[in-house]
């Protein structure tokens, strides 16, 4: 039996490398239920599970390039002590060459009070187990303890998860493509296989945030609510994961700037408080952004006011929300200064459209951004502002705009938005070389969308559109546009616009006719 065993594994491994690498892609995928309330239809999903055990059976998987590839192309860092544990027991050297990308992950907050985790254990669907108060409380008692550990590390700043982070980041050296800081989504939370509970290990019980959707929580934002309402479960759990996400930014760059590595993309995908102060983060000035040329930011910033994660809607100007847009928005400014000279694409809420108290720009620009050719903002926007960004950015290229005006700005103030875009000198200048203009869904009086490259040299320009005349003229976004980026129609005649800032009805016309 063992010689058959031996005979047929010599002969999977003398099959041809081509082979071997279907294999390889079979393993790679797997077909899972669509969702809970459709259970036949499957869809593929990506695994590494097969692959990891395909590349533990024999030094041929171990040695493939391909599968190395896959497996470690994109490493995940969470900085719990089970995680810096299996750092130092591991041999980083061995994948190293395979390394493109690092994800450092926020990790368990010890800022999450205990009734908030009692909630989110008892609504989990994850949570089969009918949990008796002193079951959940030993359950809160290990994971408090876990994610104070994890405090400490984060806050040592010299400590041993410095020392093993800023030893990787040297060793990937140029190689390091991509650096992305991620929080990731309540539903999706990344299951690590710890220890169970204290003392209640023959329960099974997890003491690990399970994964949650805070539906409970969803029709809080219909109710009426102000800054003494009682914080719902789902302001809780994500305003103690922005604690934990502070901490991870600060150590994530004291690393950076230990490991003199600079790196070409980094990607901050983070739920945070707003209270980061690039100044006092250790390394700071040593930090070396001058190779960066992607820089995507897509903050969540929970309202320290009123308890609600949605957009805060009625804080004064010198309120703590309006405080803690101002200090997110230098964040954001702090590290484009940082790297002025090399920056060729900015991206403010790329990845989702960035929710809370947050807004961008804050500022003028303080530099020329000489590089920055595609300028991406999807949050909450200040029109007049960007407007100002749009005209001193010489050489942009590309614009992508979505979403609708942060607290204070009317909608009207889109036109400065779209007077910078006709100003621009890639659309009106002596030599443009054109302007792609993508608004996607502005939130206006309804929805605004615009697509195409905009410039006086037609060649360049895409195609006009011209007026569609199955629709009533200020229905006509298009051609609105249109007649506003190249000057035709004085905004005040432009009812297209108008009507979608909010400063003209088709009552209005009605009422003209009859005085």
């Amino acid at each position: 039996m063992l010689s058959e065993l031996r005979q047929d594994e010599s002969k999977l491994l003398s099959l041809p490398s081509e082979i071997l690498a279907e294999i390889v892609k079979e393993l790679r995928f797997i077909h899972v239920p669509l969702s809970a309330e459709y259970p036949n239809v499957k869809i593929e999903k990506e695994t590494h599970e097969n692959l990891k055990s395909l590349r533990l059976a024999h030094r041929t998987f171990a040695d493939r390039e391909d599968l190395n590839k896959i497996l470690f192309s994109n490493i995940c860092l969470e900085p719990t002590r089970a995680g810096l544990t299996s750092l130092q027991r591991g041999d980083f050297s061995r994948v190293a060459q395979h390394v493109q990308y690092v994800t450092f992950t926020t990790p368990p907050s010890w800022a999450l009070p205990y009734k908030a985790y009692e909630k989110i254990l008892r609504s989990s669907q994850e949570s089969s187990v009918l949990f008796w108060p002193e079951g959940l409380k030993s359950a809160y008692d290990a994971y408090i303890s876990d994610a104070k550990d994890t405090q400490a590390l984060l806050e040592d700043t010299e400590g041993e998860l410095k020392q093993v982070w800023t030893e990787i980041l040297k060793t990937l050296g140029d190689r390091l493509e991509k650096v992305k800081l991620l929080s990731y989504d309540c539903e999706k939370i990344r299951q690590v296989k710890y220890l169970d509970a204290i003392g209640r290990e023959e329960m099974g019980m997890p003491w690990q945030l399970p994964r949650h959707d805070h539906q409970e929580d969803k029709w809080a934002h219909f109710e009426l609510r102000n800054e003494n309402s009682e914080p719902t479960v789902e302001y809780h759990c994500k305003q103690a994961t922005a604690v934990a996400g502070d901490k991870l930014i600060a150590m994530v760059f004291t690393c950076l700037a230990a490991s003199a590595v600079a790196i070409p993309n980094l990607n901050i995908e983070l739920l945070m408080t707003g209270d980061v102060e690039c100044n006092d983060i250790p390394g700071w000035e040593d930090l070396d952004f001058s190779k960066l040329k992607v820089l995507h930011i897509s903050p969540e910033i929970p309202s320290g006011e009123n308890g609600l994660v949605e957009r805060h809607l009625w804080g004064m100007s010198n309120s703590h929300a309006e405080k803690m847009k101002i200090k997110a928005g230098d964040f954001c400014h702090h590290l484009l200064d940082k790297c002025h000279s090399s920056i060729q694409h900015f991206a403010y809420g790329i990845d989702h459209a960035g929710k809370g108290v947050l807004c961008w720009p804050t500022r003028k620009p303080t530099h020329d951004f000489p590089e920055l050719i595609h300028l991406t903002q999807k949050s909450n926007i200040f029109p007049q502002a960007l407007a100002h960004w749009l005209l001193h950015l010489k050489s942009l290229r590309h614009l992508e705009v979505s979403g609708k005006v942060c607290r204070g700005p009317a909608n009207i103030d889109w036109r400065f938005v779209f007077s910078a875009i006709r100003e621009h000198p890639n659309v009106s200048g002596e030599n443009p070389k054109g302007l792609r203009v993508d608004l996607d869904k502005l939130q206006v009086e309804g929805i605004l969308s615009y697509s195409g490259v905009v410039c006086k040299d037609a060649s360049i320009a895409s195609k006009r559109h011209e007026r569609d005349m199955s629709l009533e003229y200020w229905r006509d976004v298009n051609y609105g546009m249109e007649a506003h980026f190249y000057g035709e129609m004085p905004l005040e005649e432009n009812k297209a616009l108008l009507y979608r800032m909010g400063q003209w009805e088709p009552r209005d016309e009605e009422d003209e006719s009859d005085s």
